[in-house]
């Protein structure tokens, strides 16, 4: 008896740490440079709106990586090595990236080049494999949104630290005036006192 198996099962459905890293490093991108990817899709001849919601770029960029331009890859690379991870972020590690190739690399190659080469084995692995692109986009979706839910926490924070600075401005300032006028009835009333002593 011959079993046959189809083209989708025999490639791995699970996300390896690497490929799992890139989609995360994906979904961060999409919630900082949105206009920044869209503007690479468009430059590509993908049919994007200026405004696409996170969901429609993550969707838009996955199917992207699998047509395997490698144009297109090289351009999504240096926007992925140019994004800024901000230190207090801890639900993404670099090191992933690159966890299997760190060997096969040396000291000067670019984390570029090595992006670039990940791209490339992703392009592979996403070819015909629906579970492995369903996974993909969840992992750059869940990823988005935790970095944008950060962002808009760090921002809250950033504008309730400047309104409690302009607070305490005030109370300053209010002291401060308080204090000369409190100054000037006192030199008053003590003019007065002298007078009254005087005459």
């Amino acid at each position: 008896m011959i079993r046959i198996v189809d083209a989708e099962n025999r490639k791995s459905a699970s996300l390896s740490n690497e490929q799992k890293a890139v989609f995360q490093l994906l979904g961060i991108v999409v919630a900082d440079q949105s206009a920044e990817l869209i503007r690479l899709l468009k430059k590509y001849g993908v049919a994007i709106s200026s405004n696409a919601t996170n969901l429609q770029i993550i969707n838009a960029v996955v199917n992207a990586i699998e047509v395997g331009d490698k144009n297109f890859n090289q351009e999504l690379a240096e926007i992925f090595e140019e994004q800024v991870i901000p230190d207090d972020y801890d639900s993404f590690n670099a090191n992933e990236l690159f966890e299997h190739e760190v060997a096969n690399y040396d000291n000067f190659t670019t984390t570029f080049k090595r992006l670039a080469s990940q791209l490339k084995k992703i392009k592979n692995w996403l070819k015909g494999n629906k579970k492995a692109k369903t996974q993909a986009k969840g992992e750059a979706m869940k990823s988005s949104m935790e970095f944008q839910e950060q962002k808009d926490q760090s921002s809250k924070k950033e504008k309730e630290k400047l309104k409690k600075n302009k607070v305490i401005k005030i109370a300053a300032a209010t002291t401060i005036v308080a204090a000369v006028i409190g100054l000037m009835i006192w030199k008053v009333n003590k003019g007065k006192t002298s007078q009254i002593k005087l005459t």
